[in-house]
Parts: C-alpha cells; sequence; structure tokens
C-alpha cells in the first residue's frame, strides 16, 4: 500500500485517468456491455450525426480484456513518472492532445467507411510513451513479448515503422492509425512546448546510433598485428545539462555574472520579471535558481550517488541534514556522497556589496554502485591548495595549464583521495576528472586510459575551435574520445577550456526520478516512501536556504565535529 501511494503521490492525471479507464472498461465489458454501443467512435457518423461525445468515451472503454490490461499496463509504466517530470498541467495538455490527434488521425482515414468502429486508450497513451522516451531518451524499455531491455531510440523507430506498416494493410481490429497519430502527436508536443528537451533527445538518439555503427565498423574492419582499429570521434552540441556518460549521470556548467550583493547576500538589483523559485533563464547574464533571496538551491534531497562540486570562481554555502556545513570557492571541490540519503542546501552568497560577484562552477553527479548505495552520508573538501595544477608549455612555446581533482596524469602529482564509498576510490575504476586550459595555437597529447573498459569525454566549453586528431570542432562541443588511444589537441586562435571525464562503466542498470538514483524501479519507490517518512534526518536550520555570515572565509564543518578554516581564496 505504501508503494502505491508513493507511486501516485503528485501524479492526480495519471491516477484519476488509470481508474478512470478501468473502471469504465470493466463496466462496460462485464456490468453494462450496451454501454459499448454509445461510446464506440465511428468515423462516417461523426459529423452527419453529431457523435462528438465518442472523441472522449471511445478512450475510457475497451472492446476486450487483454487489450485493456496491456493499455493500463503501458499507462503504470509510463504516465506517473512522466506528470512528475513536466507537471500536471502539461501532462494533462499532452493527454489531450494526444487523445484528439489520434481521433483525428483515425476520422480522416476512416471517414468514408460507414462500418467502420473503433474503441480503446491507445492513441493518448502512445503519446505519453513517446513523450517520455523524448524526455528520458537513455532508458529503456520492456515489451511484454521480449524478455530483454530495448533502448528507447530503437523502440520509437521499431514502433514507428511497424504502426505505419500494419495501417496500410488495413487487418485486424487494432485502430492503428490511432496509434501512429498518437505517437506523432506526444512527439510533436514536446518539440513545441519544449525545445530544448527535443533537442537534447535527438543528440542522445544520434550518439546512439553513432556508437552503434562504431562497435559494427570494429567487427568488420580487418586488423593486423601492428594495427588499432581506429573509432571516429563522436562530436555533439553542448546541451543543458551536459550528456555524460556511465559512471557518470549528469554535468552542468554554471556561469554567472551576478552583480554587487544586497545586505541580505542576494542581487542588488530587481528581480521583477523574474520567475522566482524556477529561475534559469539567465536574464541579465544571471539566474537565481531556485533560490528566493539569495541565488542558489535551497535544501533538497539525494540518494544513491555522488555529487562532485567544482567551484572556480565565486563561493557556495552548503548546509545539510547532518548538521554539517561550509563555504567553499576559488578552486576548492566539494565530493559528497550522499549514499543512503541526506538533504542539502547549496546557495550562492554575494558578499561583495561594492562590486560584480561572477559565479563559475562545475556540478557533476557520480553514480554509485549498488553495493555503495546505501552508505553512509558525507562529504569531503578538496581545496584549492591541495589539487595538483601543472603548467606546462608546447615546442612553440604555448602554454597549457591542467588540474587533477580525479585520477592521476603523468608526471603531475596525484589528487587526494576520494570518498571511500566512492567508484572513484576502486582502482579498477580508471576515473578521472581533469581541467584544460590551452593558449591560442597550442599543442597537447592526452595519454590513453589504462583501464581496458575505460570511456573517456571532454566538454569543449570555452574558446573559437579546436582540432582532435585532425577532426576540427568549430563550437562548443562535448566529444567522447578514444580513450585507449592517445588524442592530439591543437587549439585555434583563441584561449580554450576544457572538462575530462572519465571512468569504466559501473555497467548496472540505474533507476533515476529527479534526485535519486537507484537499480530498480522498486529501490527508487523506497527511496521516496524513506524520504517522506524520515526526511533523511530532519532539517537543523532556521530556513530552507541558509545563508553563512558576511565573512569571507573558507571552512567546512563536518557532521562528526572536525572544522577547517582557509581565507578566502579568489583564484
Amino acid at each position: 500500500m505504501e508503494s502505491l501511494v508513493t507511486l501516485t503521490r503528485g501524479t492526480p492525471a495519471a491516477a484519476l485517468l488509470l481508474g478512470t479507464i478501468i473502471l469504465a472498461s470493466l463496466l462496460t465489458l462485464y456490468a453494462a456491455p450496451s454501454l459499448i454501443e454509445r461510446c464506440v467512435f465511428r468515423p462516417h457518423w461523426l459529423l452527419p450525426r453529431r457523435e462528438y461525445s465518442t472523441l472522449i468515451t471511445s478512450a475510457f472503454v475497451h472492446a476486450d480484456l487483454p487489450h485493456l490490461l496491456f493499455n493500463a499496463f503501458t499507462f503504470w509504466a509510463f504516465a506517473f513518472g512522466l506528470e512528475r517530470a513536466i507537471g500536471t498541467p502539461r501532462f494533462v495538455a499532452l493527454y489531450v492532445v494526444g487523445l484528439l490527434a489520434s481521433a483525428a488521425g483515425t476520422w480522416f482515414k476512416h471517414r468514408h467507411d460507414p462500418g467502420y468502429r473503433t474503441l480503446g486508450a491507445s492513441g493518448a497513451i502512445l503519446a505519453v510513451l513517446f513523450a517520455s522516451i523524448l524526455y528520458f531518451p537513455g532508458a529503456s524499455i520492456f515489451s511484454l513479448p521480449i524478455p530483454v531491455p530495448i533502448p528507447a531510440p530503437l523502440f520509437a523507430l521499431a514502433y514507428l515503422a511497424y504502426t505505419w506498416f500494419a495501417s496500410r494493410q488495413r487487418r485486424g481490429r487494432v485502430n492503428h492509425d490511432a496509434h501512429f497519430s498518437g505517437a506523432a502527436a506526444g512527439i510533436v508536443f514536446v518539440a513545441l512546448a519544449e525545445p530544448s528537451v527535443f533537442r537534447q533527445a535527438l543528440g542522445v538518439f544520434a550518439l546512439s546510433a553513432l556508437r552503434r555503427a562504431a562497435r559494427l565498423a570494429r567487427l568488420v574492419q580487418p586488423t593486423g598485428p601492428h594495427t588499432m582499429p581506429t573509432t571516429p570521434l563522436q562530436i555533439e552540441a553542448l546541451g543543458l545539462p551536459w550528456q555524460t556518460i556511465d559512471p557518470f549521470l549528469f554535468c552542468v556548467y554554471h556561469d554567472d555574472a551576478y552583480p554587487r550583493g544586497n545586505a541580505q547576500f542576494g542581487p542588488d538589483a530587481p528581480l521583477a520579471g523574474r520567475d522566482l523559485g524556477q529561475d534559469f533563464a539567465g536574464k541579465d547574464g544571471w539566474r537565481m535558481y531556485h533560490g528566493l533571496t539569495v541565488p542558489g538551491f535551497p535544501a533538497h534531497p539525494h540518494r544513491g550517488f555522488e555529487t562532485v562540486t567544482i567551484v572556480r570562481r565565486g563561493l557556495i554555502d552548503h548546509s545539510d541534514s547532518l548538521g554539517a556545513a561550509a563555504r567553499f570557492g576559488g578552486g576548492d571541490v566539494q565530493w559528497l556522497t550522499a549514499g543512503r540519503g541526506i538533504v542539502h542546501a547549496e546557495m550562492f552568497p554575494l558578499l561583495d556589496s561594492a562590486a560584480p560577484n561572477p559565479l563559475e562552477l562545475f556540478q557533476i553527479w557520480l553514480n554509485l554502485p549498488a553495493r555503495s548505495k546505501m552508505a553512509e552520508p558525507h562529504f569531503k573538501m578538496l581545496w584549492s591548495q591541495e589539487i595538483p595544477r601543472h603548467v606546462s608549455t608546447d615546442a612553440a612555446g604555448a602554454q597549457i595549464e591542467i588540474a587533477c581533482i580525479a585520477g592521476r596524469l603523468a608526471s603531475i602529482d596525484e589528487p587526494p583521495a576520494p570518498p571511500p564509498d566512492s567508484w572513484a576510490a576502486q582502482s579498477e575504476s580508471d576515473l578521472a576528472i581533469w581541467t584544460l586550459k590551452m593558449a591560442p595555437g597550442a599543442h597537447f597529447t592526452l595519454p590513453p586510459a589504462t583501464g581496458e573498459h575505460t570511456r573517456r569525454k571532454l566538454y569543449f566549453f570555452k574558446g573559437r575551435s579546436v582540432t582532435l586528431d585532425g577532426q576540427a570542432a568549430d563550437r562548443q562541443a562535448a566529444i567522447e574520445l578514444p580513450a585507449l588511444q592517445p588524442t592530439e589537441l591543437a587549439n585555434g586562435p583563441e584561449t580554450s577550456e576544457f572538462l575530462l571525464l572519465q571512468g569504466r562503466p559501473i555497467g548496472e542498470p540505474v533507476a533515476q526520478y529527479g534526485p535519486f538514483v537507484m537499480n530498480t524501479q522498486q529501490e527508487l519507490q523506497q527511496a521516496f516512501a524513506d524520504y517522506r517518512r524520515t526526511a533523511f534526518g530532519g532539517w537543523p536550520w532556521p530556513d530552507s536556504a541558509p545563508v553563512h555570515g558576511a565573512e569571507r572565509l573558507r571552512f567546512a564543518r563536518h557532521a562528526d565535529g572536525q572544522v577547517e578554516r582557509f581565507a578566502h581564496n579568489k583564484a
């Protein structure tokens, strides 16, 4: 019962629709079968007899139990997570659009057939399914007859192809026209309502296709004893967030030109015209994010993964449900293991009341293996002065600066150890997090990784252009590199900066919803239930967005009472 309550919490539309479909279908199938005739949709008679109500009623009843069970299962599997992701109003709009579009497609094709009749919610449910694929393009889908997971993009293409073919055959009682129109409506709805989500999904689909093509090429390419098969570079535009590869889950880059601060450590500038509580638009070059007075992210939960926060400029105030706190910035890194659950706030105090307060940071989400997902939560500070940094010059005297947050690079000193439960702490993980800055025209060769199964991705986030093994990237981009081969970087005419994420994949199933990352849907439901019951220890702070005063001192006060203090570093 607890799991059912958890599943439906925050999803009133999905719960109401599913309940109505099941009850109405069972009623017409077993208690009042005569009602089916009043609900059935007959395209030919829609206009002459004004049977407009059947556009709706036909989508809530089914002609047989197997069709009901399949549709109910599909809706249950995708609708609840999608409503949580996009909100109830947008979810309802999507469902209505899918319902009407599927009815329109059926009407157009069968309007001249007096005997054609149809029932079922397939069209609207397919709109939900295909919208879900676009919002979660990296997911895999289980289709009942097939016992293995199918990648979302492959499923989408195969389903649309089958539906198009089946609708042309006009065989059987299944309304494939409704399926095709509903699926298309879901795709178009997302493309119009959230173009960035649509573009990001297309990027994921394209990358998936490139990977499969690369694997196929490696299988058929002849190689001799002295040759190594080459892997084509996979270059994609930077989205929001940046797309990552296992063992990483997520990477976001914040670059905000905050103005001078006010007495409350917020921006000394009008907030009118901003969607406070959800301000990601970048008006005037900065964002409030979820903050109302001070920019940042007030109290929110995490379970099952780690956050690595690299602050290049500005300051972050951390507060958490363990009673721990920190202020860090100017090159510092916080490595937080959420483990079995923690609530924390990340606020961006604007301490300078006389000058601008720029903020620049990366936040990287790193997955935890199943054995560590319920580890004790805690954080470790990697202070700026502890992080190995190296400046070198190429043959022409151009400078390259490298910082190693995790993973040793050549002769550069080894960085501080990651937290003990981290995947990065395992010797076989071959995990690396590096930043590189290259002067105009500089050349640098990335050495190969050491692990046989390591994957590597380079994020080109500042600069005009760079060439990688002879292949040009003339815009900011994410590039998956062949990890087992050296890569020659040749910078363009402007200073360029890069973030490199590397690691051996954990290779376990990922079940993610928002701030919870587990291995199964059941574990996700348990995470919601645990958070609702315990709040992961409660919140010991007077408000949800604490700020640690006006002093510029960098510090960390850990849950065990340990305190670290350092002077402010503006690096």
